[in-house]
């Protein structure tokens, strides 16, 4: 029996044109045809602005030989917690919240080691100044989601309107650094929800 209830598609431009109207937007540099290459029309389709979020939180790059790809926008992140490779992974985890606060979170001289041989991680920063060192949790194939409790909490201290707030899918994190009426909107269109974290 064919069903006469049918999902009704929602064309990317009006996806974009949505979310534009949460206020997101890209960098001056960074063009719509970036954001989505290399997929289809049908994947947005799928499960319409979430995808479409999920591209904007991932670096895009020029061509397949551009070493200095960058994100599409400061707003959204889409963090794989198994890409647990790099040595320096809780400074790349550290930088990219920092940089979607706009530089407003005062966290400097990031160090980090993941010792997968030794299993231990080693973190320290400068927060205004003082030199601060923390204990992060080591995990051979999960990044400590406990990390990003610890830079919300520090970064809630300041009072900014806006805030970090999450959507998980899987082994995935969508982040958006986003005020209260963009989080109002965009969960009237996203499907999971976006969270506000509990610290």
């Amino acid at each position: 029996m064919i069903s006469f209830f049918r999902n009704k598609t929602i064309p990317l431009a009006d996806q974009w044109s949505k979310l534009q109207e949460a206020a997101i937007q890209l960098k001056d540099d960074i063009s719509m045809e970036q954001v989505i290459h290399g997929n289809s029309m049908s994947w947005y389709e799928e499960r319409p602005y979430t995808n479409l979020l999920i591209s904007l939180g991932e670096k895009v790059c020029q061509d397949e030989l551009d070493l200095d790809c960058t994100y599409p926008t400061d707003q959204i992140w889409y963090v794989d917690l198994q890409e647990v490779e790099s040595t320096d992974l809780y400074t790349q985890l550290a930088e990219r919240l920092v940089a979607m606060t706009g530089g407003e979170l005062n966290m400097t001289h990031i160090r980090s080691c993941l010792d997968h041989e030794h299993s231990n991680v080693m973190f320290s920063f400068l927060h205004h100044g003082e030199r601060m060192e923390w204990d992060i949790q080591y995990y051979s194939e999960w990044v400590d989601k406990s990390f990003f409790d610890r830079i919300i909490k520090l970064n809630r201290q300041r009072g900014d309107e806006r805030e970090f707030v999450y959507m998980t899918l899987g082994q995935h994190l969508l982040i958006a650094y986003i005020d209260p009426q963009q989080f109002k909107t965009l969960n009237k269109i996203v499907e999971p929800k976006f969270n506000v974290w509990k610290l």
